[in-house]
């Protein structure tokens, strides 16, 4: 603000100075334009008046008493009495003519007696008026003499009693003193002012540069504040954090570009009139009131909501920035860190933990399941082995059989699923995979009323592949559309639908077996279609998914060389297809 207060002073200053300038130099044209010609004018009318004046003086002494000139020569009494007319009157020429223009005295001797037949000579006779010329140094005058100085030339006609032409008296005043005179103030005072003009000009041009020097270091001032608010922006912009600059009535200041596009158009006032709170809001913790209050530091955990409606928690952390003259906070500075991942990753951390607990429970449960399944199956076996009895009892053992059998294709399963694999990949039928997965899921898809429909190809060839990780990945895949068809058709009605088709196809790699997963469920939203399969994203509310589901199957897909791809309908249905390298 200084800064531009001196380069205001300077341009004040500047356009003042230019104003002089411009006054001097109208004031310079003014004097010699119009002074120096007025002035001019002036010194040749009062030459005039003092010349004729002089012409009355030399005509009364040269006139009879009837008003005529003197006829013969003037005498030497008459010549003395012209010559100290001449010497007072500081004349450089004086002559007399008469009537006929014939030259009857003249200061120049040579002239006397010579007729002036001169044009101007004729029409003064005819008017009878003075005539008066200002003729300049080495000029001819009207009676074609050279003139040696600046002279105004006069001619006063000599009118008798009866008004006739009776001659004339034509005198040389010097005006060359006077004209010097006037040259030399005019000169002087133009001379003056075109100095002042100069010397302002020169003032003026110093005060440019000055002005240019104190322009070029603003602009290079600015130019680096712009810099580095634009470093320290893209700094400010690359912090994977959402940043707020609040003042003490928590309302935003400066937000950075994650920020923005956190909370999108929520981040502006309701009111363009009054500043937005983000204590109204909800977007402040209660913990941080004290430092906007004190100014004492501190972090709390918040959960918020973004401008697509996804639910993030962050760690919010608030520092004073300045203190207002009272040392009360006046910007407060506030750093929102997602951790959502991190929560996350605890939380699947303990659920990892008790998976784990439940997949050794299970285990051993299925390993004390085993023993009384087999020893049903064994017992129903003998009954059936037996050709005796009833056929109601032979059909009750048939039935005890299968269930036993199932029960024992169920722990298999579970044991099969539930242990790690460390060997190798190996090479089995993709119908085996397809049927262990749904001895574990068919049940509950049936106990949910969906319609569910497998559609296998004959002579499908093998694929190599960890059987218990692509088991997961169908599992997951059953998983998904059951709750999805389950969350748009209720048990009533029946409608719901999940379908599988597994089929041979030629790719540019060679063979592929393509397994489809079809269900008409609530399908998924497109604009978070991109971003399903990444890690800890889901659609689902909170506690019902982890988000890790179809990114680990992505992976594990992608991992035995094959490929995972979801198209859907919102509202309508989704179709996860899964492509695995055959074997020939």
């Amino acid at each position: 603000m200084a800064q531009q207060s001196y380069s205001g002073k300077i341009r004040l200053l500047r356009n003042i100075l230019l104003t002089i300038i411009t006054i001097a130099a109208l004031l310079s044209l003014y004097n010699v334009f119009i002074i120096y010609p007025s002035f001019t004018r002036l010194l040749v009318q009062y030459t005039k008046n003092d010349a004729i004046r002089a012409a009355r003086y030399v005509s009364t002494t040269i006139t009879m008493p009837d008003g005529g000139i003197l006829a013969e020569r003037l005498g030497a009494q008459m010549k003395n009495q012209l010559r100290q007319v001449e010497s007072s009157l500081e004349l450089i020429k004086l002559k007399i003519y008469t009537s006929s223009g014939e030259t009857i005295y003249s200061t120049d001797v040579s002239d006397i007696g010579n007729v002036n037949r001169s044009e101007y000579f004729k029409e003064m006779a005819a008017r009878g008026s003075d005539q008066a010329l200002l003729v300049k140094r080495d000029a001819f005058s009207l009676e074609g003499s050279k003139v040696e100085a600046d002279v105004v030339e006069v001619y006063v006609p000599l009118m008798l009693r009866d008004g006739t032409f009776g001659g004339a008296v034509e005198i040389y005043y010097d005006i060359s003193k006077r004209k010097l005179l006037m040259d030399k103030l005019v000169y002087h005072s133009t001379t003056v002012l075109i100095a002042l003009a100069g010397g302002l000009v020169l003032v003026v041009l110093l005060l440019f540069l000055k002005e240019t020097r104190v322009t070029k270091e603003r602009r290079f001032a600015r130019q680096v504040v712009q810099e580095s608010q634009e470093k320290l922006s893209t700094i400010l912009n690359a912090i994977p954090d959402l940043i707020l600059l609040l003042d003490s009535s928590y309302s935003p200041v400066w937000t950075n570009q994650l920020a923005r596009d956190f909370w999108g158009n929520d981040l502006k006032a309701d009111n363009h009139d009054e500043a937005m709170s983000l204590l109204d809001k909800g977007w402040l913790p209660d913990g941080l009131l004290p430092c906007f209050e004190q100014g004492i530091p501190q972090e709390e955990e918040i959960d918020l909501v973004d401008s697509s409606g996804y639910l993030f928690s962050f760690s919010c952390t608030a520092n004073v920035v300045t203190l207002r003259e009272d040392a009360r906070p006046q910007l407060v500075l506030l750093m929102y860190r997602d951790i959502t991942e991190k929560k996350t990753l605890q939380a699947e951390t303990v659920r990892a933990g008790q998976l784990a607990s439940i997949g050794e429970l299970a285990a051993g449960v299925a390993h004390e399941i085993n023993n009384p399944v087999n020893g049903i199956i064994n017992c129903s076996q003998l009954l059936l082995d037996n050709n005796d009895l009833p056929k109601l009892t032979h059909d009750l053992a048939q039935r005890i059989f299968d269930a036993g059998d199932r029960v024992a294709m169920i722990v298999s399963s579970l044991l099969s699923f539930a242990r790690v694999d460390t060997y190798e990949q190996v090479t089995v039928d993709i119908n085996r995979v397809i049927q262990n997965s749904l001895e574990l899921t068919a049940t509950q898809i049936q106990k949910d009323q969906i319609d569910l429909t497998v559609n296998i190809d004959d002579d499908l060839p093998p694929v190599s592949i960890h059987q218990q990780q692509i088991q997961q990945v169908f599992l997951n895949i059953l998983s998904n559309s059951r709750y999805a068809v389950k969350k748009r058709f209720s048990q009533e009605t029946g409608q719901g639908e999940i379908s599988i088709r597994i089929f041979a196809a030629e790719t540019k790699h060679g063979r592929a077996i393509n397994i489809v997963f079809f269900d008409n469920g609530t399908g998924i939203p497109a604009v978070i279609l991109e971003r399903i399969c990444h890690p800890f994203f889901t659609s689902k509310p909170a506690g019902e998914g982890t988000g890790l589901g179809l990114s680990i199957s992505k992976s594990i897909i992608e991992d035995h060389g094959g490929s995972l791809s979801i198209t859907s309908i919102e509202g309508k249905k989704t179709v996860v297809k899964v492509r695995l390298p055959a074997i020939e």
